[in-house]
């Protein structure tokens, strides 16, 4: 009889970031160039807080981008943050964030971006943009405050431009202390380095 036990390891704990951005060719640069700044330190913040806790978590990130409503990264599942590369893109054919809402709301399914082997965690979903919309988003929000992970889910939003009015984004997260400008982004940055890594936990 070997004297050899197999250990079977820990399953993977599966943690997702959403991230909703505002890629409109109509904002002003200034407001173009933080939005992608500010995507892109956030998510090395994740990969920062991963890499110096081990392999007993992993991260997963989503990123939509709107007016015209499309998946930068994989609009069919959620990717591994080392294949996320951000093209210098905006988007031409510009719906607003409506339809990003909807699109949201559609993959926040156990059937759709929340599926794990090993149970899903509420997710972290960001918005980062300029914070404009002529839309009437009454019955988008209403569908997702029904959906109990987004509900649940840790939700945050930056706004890029100093000239957008910040009850968009108070509206659509309900939650005005979790909204930030630009020009307090750096707070921003440590409650979200905070929460990733109290996931670690």
């Amino acid at each position: 009889m070997s004297l050899l036990v197999e250990v079977t390891p820990a399953p993977v704990r599966e943690r997702l970031a959403i991230f909703v951005v505002d890629m409109n060719e109509k904002i002003n640069g200034h407001a173009m160039g933080m939005t992608k700044l500010l995507l892109e330190d956030s998510i090395r913040m994740i990969n920062e807080v991963m890499t110096g806790h081990g392999d007993d978590v992993k991260f997963k990130i989503s990123i939509l981008q709107y007016g015209g409503c499309n998946w930068i990264t994989s609009d069919s599942k959620p990717i591994d943050i080392d294949d996320f590369f951000l093209n210098d893109r905006t988007q031409h054919d510009m719906k607003g964030i409506k339809n990003a809402l909807t699109e949201l709301n559609s993959k926040l399914d156990k059937k759709e971006f929340l599926k794990s082997n090993v149970g899903s965690y509420v997710p972290v979903i960001t918005f980062i943009g300029s914070g404009h919309t002529n839309e009437n988003i009454d019955k988008e929000i209403k569908e997702l405050k029904d959906n109990n992970w987004y509900k649940h889910a840790i939700k945050l939003a930056v706004m890029t431009d100093l000239e957008s009015d910040i009850k968009l984004y108070e509206y659509i997260i309900g939650n005005a202390e979790s909204v930030f400008t630009i020009d307090n982004s750096d707070e921003y940055l440590k409650l979200f380095n905070r929460i990733f890594f109290d996931y670690m936990s």
